[in-house]
């Protein structure tokens, strides 16, 4: 097979995977009248369940970056794809709030490495010139599996009851995760399904295009101090708080009465070394989903007192703004002009 090839299947299956994690995640909020009707949970309680999700996810963030340097995306993602279906599952077994709160933090826990590792295994398989295109590819998978999600798990849950809807959409997991395992390798040097030429090719194109000129890796910490991480970090903490106000509250509010994400990987991709993508992506990542922890905890808790969903979408909408302005100051298509060797790791 071609390495391009590959590539673009190994995108395709990325893709596939990231529409899988949104129905996993939209589930729930899919099935909230069912479970608050059942287990009698109130919209305070409704808010810290879709919080208890980000807890775990917000930390296994740094954790799944980290590790996609380290151990390499692809195992990464095969223990955190078969987990979280295994959680997911899980979910259609609690019996009242607390079984709910400990099965959602670990589904979060689980979910977290994902697009830190999914954007780790296509820097090492796709080139520079069209790793836009492929985090695009990736990241459409998001808002498609929160759109899939209504028709599938609604129909699911109707038909079949909210219980067993979890359980259809754990095995949806397995069969991708035996996909990933039989298919996909770290990067292209260690496929034995492509020919011999295939991997010195691209090791050849990776000294030529990706090289550091012989300087070393910036560290982490380096990439930490710079205003342009930061700002994108918060326009994606803003983003991530609307998208994760509709995935969780809004189908609610539709009962009771966007597509901007691969931006700001595409950042970090431009200006942070090949070797820190990982563990600065997932700093990124996990800085931003704490939005996941506080958006829906503070919905809950206005609705609750409120008796209304006005004051959430303004809130919503104030942080917007405000992030948007932090990047036009702070987000330069010139990337860093630090003296890197000051913060370098040998």
């Amino acid at each position: 097979m071609k390495r391009k090839t590959m590539g673009w299947l190994i995108v395709f299956l990325l893709f596939i995977v990231y529409m899988l994690n949104y129905m996993d995640r939209s589930a729930l909020s899919i099935t909230a009248p069912l479970i608050e009707k059942e287990l009698g949970f109130n919209a305070a309680e409704m808010g810290m369940i879709f919080s208890a999700f980000f807890i775990g996810y917000a930390l296994f963030n740094f954790i799944g970056g980290w590790a996609s340097d380290k151990v390499g995306p692809k195992t990464v993602f095969l223990i955190a794809a078969l987990l979280w279906s295994v959680f997911c599952g899980l979910t259609g077994l609690v019996t009242g709030l607390w079984t709910m709160l400990i099965v959602r933090v670990l589904f979060g826990m689980a979910e977290g490495p994902v697009s830190a590792a999914g954007n780790k295994i296509i820097n090492n398989w796709i080139s520079r010139k069209e790793s836009a295109t492929a985090i695009g590819i990736f990241s459409a998978g998001s808002p498609l599996g929160g759109a899939v999600s209504g028709p599938i798990v609604g129909l699911l849950a109707l038909s079949l009851g909210w219980r067993p809807a979890f359980g259809i959409i754990f095995l949806f997991g397995l069969v991708w995760v035996l996909l990933w395992y039989f298919i996909v390798s770290d990067k292209p040097t260690m496929s034995k399904r492509l020919a011999p030429e295939e991997r010195i090719d691209f090791e050849n194109h990776e000294d030529i295009i990706l090289s550091d000129d012989g300087r070393a890796t910036p560290s982490l910490g380096y990439y930490m101090k710079q205003p342009m991480v930061w700002a994108t970090t918060l326009a994606f903490f803003s983003y991530n708080y609307i998208l994760f106000f509709f995935l969780t509250w809004f189908p609610s509010y539709l009962n009771h009465s966007l597509l901007t994400g691969p931006i700001y990987w595409a950042v970090i991709q431009d200006v942070v070394h090949k070797d820190k993508v990982g563990s600065v992506g997932g700093a990124m990542h996990g800085l931003a989903n704490i939005s996941g922890i506080i958006g829906p905890l503070v919905t809950g808790f206005i609705v609750q007192f409120s008796g209304k969903y006005d004051y959430a979408f303004y809130l919503a909408g104030a942080i917007a703004i405000v992030s948007s302005l932090l990047v036009f100051v702070f987000v330069k298509s010139k990337g860093f002009k630090a003296n890197e060797s000051q913060s370098c790791v040998h």
